[in-house]
């Protein structure tokens, strides 16, 4: 089983993402792109990357591979409107959507349950609105 995210780069009214295959759940996702994504160059290149199966607990990927034929790029007037676009496309049948804003340089993310998605909130290195796994006490 599986828990599916895309991960997506918003900048000039634009958003770009990467599909994630295992663990884009908060606790494990979340944290990754709070600690060790959190630069715009940084962001970019691993999104234009490719599609991804697992990151690793120090930001590293395990594997990556391509979806030629996934189109994953929409054109948004704001962030608001880039996350309620990503959630009506569904690209995947994803979990949990991440975008990275260029602008401010901060992460927001949006779950889903079995009701639709819920709660949008944003990721920050220090105050992860979530319990984190004890897997990345420092």
């Amino acid at each position: 089983m599986s828990t599916r995210s895309i991960i997506g780069f918003y900048e000039n009214g634009s958003v770009s993402f990467t599909y994630h295959h295992y663990d884009g759940y908060f606790d494990w996702m979340g944290v990754i792109l709070s600690r060790h994504f959190n630069e715009v160059e940084k962001v970019r290149e691993m999104v234009c990357n490719g599609d991804y199966v697992k990151f690793s607990k120090d930001g590293s990927y395990n594997q990556r591979v391509d979806f030629p034929d996934r189109k994953m790029q929409i054109e948004a007037k704001n962030l608001r409107d880039a996350m309620e676009q990503a959630i009506k496309h569904d690209f995947c049948d994803e979990e949990y959507i991440y975008i990275f804003n260029a602008h401010n340089g901060k992460w927001s993310c949006c779950s889903k349950n079995q009701y639709g998605y819920e709660k949008k909130f944003e990721l920050y290195y220090n105050r992860i609105p979530a319990p984190v796994n004890d897997y990345f006490a420092d």
